[in-house]
């Protein structure tokens, strides 16, 4: 008995193609908006604090960052994590406590701000 398998292979392509188009609008939607400024502590230098206060500007839009600390010499990942604007942030900059306790040593640090 002869089959055709043409209808189920164009039917798995459809959803492939539903799928992608889907991951591709949540990926957008999480897009990364304007660089924040940072404040403090100042980047590359030296902290003699386990839990210092990082600090910058907050971003028009922004309603999430993401804070992430690297040791200076390795570029290796200290901590990072997440913050939503709106308890993190005043009119014109937004601060929070190291996430958990630092060695003595360089630093550098980023955030990224975030819709959606």
């Amino acid at each position: 008995m002869k089959t055709n398998l043409k209808p189920r292979f164009t039917i798995a392509i459809i959803c492939l193609a539903v799928v992608a188009i889907a991951l591709s609008a949540v990926m957008q939607v999480q897009a990364a908006v304007g660089r924040p400024t940072l404040i403090e502590p100042i980047n590359n230098r030296a902290t003699t604090e386990v839990r210092p206060l990082f600090s910058w500007g907050h971003v028009a839009g922004a309603d999430r960052y993401t804070l992430e600390v690297r040791d200076n010499a390795t570029s290796v990942l200290v901590t990072r994590a997440s913050y939503a604007a709106d308890v993190r942030c005043g009119a014109d900059t937004c601060g929070v406590p190291s996430p958990e306790d630092l060695p003595i040593g360089v630093f550098k640090w980023r955030v990224r701000a975030f819709i959606g």
